[in-house]
This record gives C-alpha cells, structure tokens and sequence, in this order.
C-alpha cells in the first residue's frame, strides 16, 4: 500500500467523514506522494554547491529508473514540470484529481465504500472504510512507535510525520481512547521534522489556510 493510501485511510475514519477539507485533503495526498518518491531516491532537494539545481528546491533523480505504480509515475512527471521551486510551493498547486485518483485506487481495492443515500429527501454521499484490515494494520504500527517509542520503518516515520503536518495526529490516534495530546504530537512532530516532504506539506497547509482565513 502506497504511503498516499495509507494517509487517506487515516482522514477517513470508520464513519467516513474526513478529517480534513477537500483542498487539505489534496495538499496532503499530494505530499504523500512526494513522500514516496523521496523515500525511494527518485526526488531529492538540491544542496548548497550544486549547479544543476539550487539547494532547498526540489529535482528528479533521472539516474534511476522510473518507478512502476501509475500513481507515482504521475507524480513524478508533475514534479519534473517543477523544477527549481521550493517543495511547498509545489505541493500548493495539488489538484482534486489525486485525492480522487488514490480514492479510486482504495475503492477498487475494496477497502473503502462510496455510499450515497437519502436523508428526509436529502441527498447524502459519504465514503466509508468497508475492509478494516490495512487501516487497523497501519494503526498498529503508529500506535507502537509513537506511543510505545518502536523503531520506526521509513513509511511508519514518514506516516507519523505527515500526520503531523496535516494536524491530524491526535483524533487519528484517540480512537475512543483518553491521550496525552502533547507528548503524542511532539513524537510525531520529531518525524515530520525528518521528512522534507512532511515538512513541505505543513507549510504548503499553512499557507493555504492563511490564505483561506484572510479571504484570498
């Protein structure tokens, strides 16, 4: 399962209502997919001394070859057109379409449920997770590492971080339970803080919502 997979199964909870608003949910689909292309060498930030590229904006490793999921090919070919710019700003310009592709991925899995219905005559479209199993899996992992102090797999820790950045971490790790909110987002702010397309993808939130709350 993709790490993009894996962050929609925690916005979606069992009931189905996301976490997230629909430009949030694109923003952080988005930069899961980043996630996954840097966990696999295929983008990096350019570094100070560079010719090729400037340090801190992102580039495509064109030494490896490229990756074989349709998804991440796509994501790859979207970050090739940005070359030089700032990871953030990349992530700014995410459209609906990813968050509804990776959707479509997880529907066809039959994992999650598009289901629509009627309420005293009122339409009501929600999705909601059918096959529980990957998301209970995935739970597990974050529940070990982030409140038991497991060592973290590369996806497990750039999960966490991503959680983090999207503000998601403590109503997707409550679940029902009492938790210490405070230790619990400072483990996983230390994993957003490893991951440079986690990192991007809380600034790329920040400024969307700074622009949404001042009207622009």
């Amino acid at each position: 399962m993709l790490l993009a997979e894996s962050l929609l199964l925690c916005i979606y909870p069992d009931e189905g209502r996301p976490l997230l608003v629909a430009t949030a949910v694109d923003v952080a689909v988005a930069g899961a997919v980043m996630a996954e292309l840097a966990l696999s060498g295929h983008v990096r930030l350019g570094e100070k001394g560079e010719t090729s590229v400037k340090k801190g904006k992102i580039t495509v490793n064109t030494d490896l070859a490229p990756p074989t999921d349709p998804l991440l090919v796509r994501g790859l070919e979207f970050i090739a057109t940005s070359h030089w710019k700032t990871p953030s700003s990349v992530l700014q310009v995410a459209q609906s379409d990813w968050r509804q592709a990776v959707r479509a991925r997880l529907v066809a899995a039959e994992i999650l449920s598009d289901q629509r219905g009627s309420i005293l005559g009122i339409p009501t479209h929600h999705w909601r997770v059918i096959d529980t199993r990957p998301r209970t899996e995935l739970l597990d992992r974050l529940d070990a590492v982030l409140f038991n102090g497991a060592t973290a797999d590369p996806e497990t820790a750039t999960l966490a971080g991503l959680l983090y950045a999207t503000g998601i971490t403590v109503p997707v790790m409550k679940r029902g339970r009492l938790v210490e909110a405070k230790p619990l987002k400072l483990a996983a702010k230390a994993y957003c803080e490893q991951s440079w397309p986690a990192t991007a993808t809380l600034t790329a939130l920040q400024v969307l919502r700074a622009a949404a709350a001042s009207g622009g």
